[in-house]
């Protein structure tokens, strides 16, 4: 398959009860590529993918898997997906094991000690003999993305995988995706509704909005417009403005309230708290943020409302 993209969408639409749901979308993921699918909570994200699963059929367009094109005759493609959709479907009544060992069934896994490897690797080994349907959140949220990878997909798709998961599970699962991709040449389609979520390990992002994908940005545009922003009060937010003016801070501004904000996509964290210790009046107060993905959409749907 050398050459030939994991996942091509040509003109995707979909209608439903007469209304448009995914209107023209056309994209295109090559092996080894992570591909983050950014948008608010009702943007199609879950949709598109389960159109990618041959769970909705398209209403117009094309998919193409692996150069092969999806349809009902032709889904055996599907047997070198992964999917982890939202919610995840279980066997509610069997165990953790049981539901691993299904999906290597189906899948045509005969390696027996994959199931042991993903079990280890997801910390799940203390809950196999367990009913899915008494894990809590968390659990289930590691066993569906245990059943994704458990028979090496060429290409993985994955809704929302971040949901439920605590900081370590969160790191180690970036870790994944990024070996994944690099090592075993995995293409991978992620989404998403938060910025940070995905730009720690995406290549590209699309941008997705009531249907529509509006612009394809690589994840280092994004890291730009995603600028983390420092919120600075003090005694004297003159004083403070022209003292980080001085030290070649940019993007520096006055906000209505006496708030100083120094927006950079690369800031000096500890420079800036140095600069004001030494050169800036009395500090009251400090504040991180960072640009939402709200803000980001406002932006992107701006900038095309003013190209049209």
């Amino acid at each position: 398959m050398s050459g030939t993209m994991a996942l091509s969408l040509n003109h995707l639409s979909k209608r439903m009860q007469g209304m448009p749901q995914i209107m023209d979308i056309s994209l295109e993921i090559q092996p080894g590529e992570i591909y983050g699918l950014l948008g608010v909570q009702g943007a199609g994200k879950s949709l598109l993918l389960s159109m990618i699963m041959d769970l909705v059929r398209p209403s117009i367009g094309s998919i193409e898997i692996f150069g092969q094109r999806l349809s009902p005759q032709n889904n055996r493609i599907l047997a070198h997906v992964g999917a982890l959709l939202d919610p995840p479907g279980f066997y509610e009544a069997m165990s953790v094991k049981e539901n691993l060992e299904i999906q290597a069934a189906y899948t045509g896994l005969h390696d027996r000690q994959r199931i042991a490897e993903v079990l280890h690797d997801f910390s799940l080994q203390s809950a196999a003999s367990l009913r899915v349907r008494d894990l809590p959140a968390p659990t289930r949220q590691r066993l569906g993305l245990a059943r994704a990878i458990l028979h090496r997909p060429g290409l993985l798709l994955l809704d929302e995988p971040f949901t439920y998961l605590d900081s370590m599970s969160i790191r180690f699962l970036s870790d994944l995706l990024g070996r994944l991709a690099l090592i075993h040449n995995t293409a991978i389609l992620v989404t998403g509704k938060q910025v940070n979520e995905l730009i720690r390990v995406v290549d590209c992002i699309g941008i997705l909005h009531q249907g529509r994908l509006l612009r394809e940005l690589p994840a280092s545009e994004v890291n730009e417009r995603v600028n983390r922003r420092y919120q600075i009060r003090s005694t004297n937010p003159q004083t403070t403005l022209q003292a980080l003016d001085a030290a070649g801070f940019g993007s520096v501004r006055l906000l209505e309230d006496g708030v100083v904000e120094v927006a950079d996509s690369e800031i000096d964290a500890d420079l800036l708290v140095r600069t004001l210790a030494d050169h800036g009046p009395k500090l009251l107060g400090l504040e991180s943020q960072q640009a939402t993905i709200e803000e980001l959409l406002l932006d992107t749907v701006a900038q095309e409302q003013n190209r049209v």
